[in-house]
């Protein structure tokens, strides 16, 4: 009797150990106390071991350092596609970057031509503009600071951390891109800015109450909130199950948005998020409880 217990107990204890993992949502995470110094700690530690290609480098940095995983998707994501995922989920805005010679034709990306765009632990895009390019944005590097180089040379102009030995640790500059062969000179740098307390963010808790949701003719759904005082402004977010990813659809200063939907008869939910700016910067609040509608045709 006792071993029957005993291997009845050790079953279910390996069960539970082999159980998948359950994932967890992203909903409602920000970026706010997102660690550059951790990033960077790990971009120097793992540079060279050879797992993944830039994306896969650059995502295991920035998630160190506080970014949440997307819990939705397996992960295969392109330079985009990353981008895309970081900038609707509120984690970062984007900026085109400034670049300038710094040596013989070389474009780097210089700190004083830069001031709020770009930070250490930021990640650099690379996007080529042959629009004949299968992939245009080929590439993400993590920003290092402008300290210069490790042999100590080229002050004041960003250096970057990639999987590639060929760019790391150098001067972040114009590449020749990968996907399509076009030159250097066509390619254009934008940082991928996280919206962090440490690039000058605030955590602000604002959040949306009396959220509505209302189905009308010609594939429209109407959705509405009470007036948040706090906020500068707010966000929509739209999914198309209860489950689903909510990607950002409008950012509005009203309290009413009409969306017009793809189906009609089909059921979409919706969040809201107010939003405060401070010193020019959008300090993103919390997610409203959900709601759904659907469009009567």
């Amino acid at each position: 009797m006792k071993k029957k217990v005993f291997s009845l107990l050790l079953t279910i204890t390996l069960s539970m150990l082999f159980l998948p993992t359950a994932r967890v949502s992203v909903y409602g995470a920000s970026a706010i106390h997102y660690n550059s110094a951790k990033a960077l700690t790990y971009a120097e530690n793992h540079w060279n071991d050879g797992k993944g290609d830039c994306v896969a480098f650059v995502r295991r940095c920035v998630e160190s350092a506080g970014i949440p995983r997307d819990s939705n998707r397996t992960y295969n994501y392109t330079a985009k596609q990353y981008k895309d995922y970081l900038v609707k989920n509120g984690y970062a805005v984007v900026y085109k970057l400034k670049t300038s010679i710094y040596y013989d034709d070389y474009h780097g990306i210089k700190e004083d031509d830069n001031k709020g765009k770009i930070a250490p632990g930021d990640i650099i895009l690379y996007r080529c503009n042959n629009e004949k390019c299968p992939k245009r944005e080929f590439h993400l590097s993590l920003c290092n600071g402008a300290n210069g180089t490790a042999e100590g040379k080229y002050p004041g102009w960003m250096t970057c951390y990639a999987h590639n030995a060929a760019v790391n640790n150098k001067v972040a500059c114009k590449i020749k891109c990968s996907k399509c062969g076009a030159s250097k000179n066509s390619i254009s740098l934008y940082a991928i800015h996280f919206k962090s307390e440490e690039n000058g963010y605030r955590n602000y808790t604002g959040k949306v109450l009396g959220v509505k949701a209302k189905g009308t003719a010609n594939k429209r759904i109407i959705v509405s909130w009470k007036k948040l005082s706090t906020a500068t402004g707010y966000k929509v977010y739209r999914a198309p199950s209860k489950s689903g990813t909510y990607v950002c659809i409008a950012s509005v200063k009203k309290t009413t948005y009409t969306d017009t939907v793809k189906s009609t008869g089909k059921k979409y939910y919706y969040k809201v998020k107010p939003y405060k700016e401070v010193n020019g910067l959008k300090n993103d609040g919390k997610f409203s409880s959900m709601v759904s509608a659907k469009s009567s045709g």
